[in-house]
């Protein structure tokens, strides 16, 4: 079995931008090569997007939407007070520490146990011989990443929009 983690493609808020639709429509044809007979996207409308974009090329009738793939549970809006911006502070500095009753986001070891979950899930439901396909967003593929090679510790690698990282499982 692959994991295929594809990060939607270039967005403008949350709707794919023109030239975000024809990078997934280029890179999505290099996937041909798997046997992906499932796409599992977040809620996220930039990755329904692409995903709907991936599934057409693949010939793949179902997109199976996992709200847990969603990025981070953040703020909504600019921060509006003090305890606001620490967190968005800790966000932007990949700590995510706050106490929870003083937080207003999800923290870091919420937002792994998040994507593990749904993760395990995933393997433990699918066919061994069938390649899958995960469109979410960066953080939720550093998540998975670090959760595949055993870490806590994550390198803040650059995946771009529109690109994508395979796993052998």
């Amino acid at each position: 079995m692959r994991i295929i983690l594809f990060r939607h493609g270039e967005n403008d808020g949350d709707c794919l931008t023109s030239q975000g639709r024809r990078n997934v429509k280029n890179i999505g044809k290099q996937l041909k090569a798997f046997s992906i007979q499932k796409i599992y996207s977040s809620s996220a409308n930039r990755c329904l997007q692409t995903s709907e974009i991936l599934a057409k090329i693949l010939k793949i009738d179902e997109i199976i939407v996992k709200n847990e793939l969603k990025e981070r549970f953040q703020l909504n809006h600019l921060p509006k007070n003090e305890s606001e911006q620490r967190w968005w502070d800790n966000y932007m500095n990949a700590k995510y520490s706050e106490p929870a009753n003083d937080r207003v986001g999800e923290t870091f070891s919420e937002f792994l146990s998040r994507n593990k979950k749904v993760f395990d899930e995933l393997i433990k439901t699918s066919n061994p011989n069938e390649d899958i396909l995960i469109v979410a967003h960066s953080a939720t593929s550093y998540a998975l990443t670090g959760y595949i090679y055993k870490t806590d510790k994550i390198n803040w690698m650059k995946i771009g929009n529109a690109n994508y990282i395979v796993f052998e499982i």
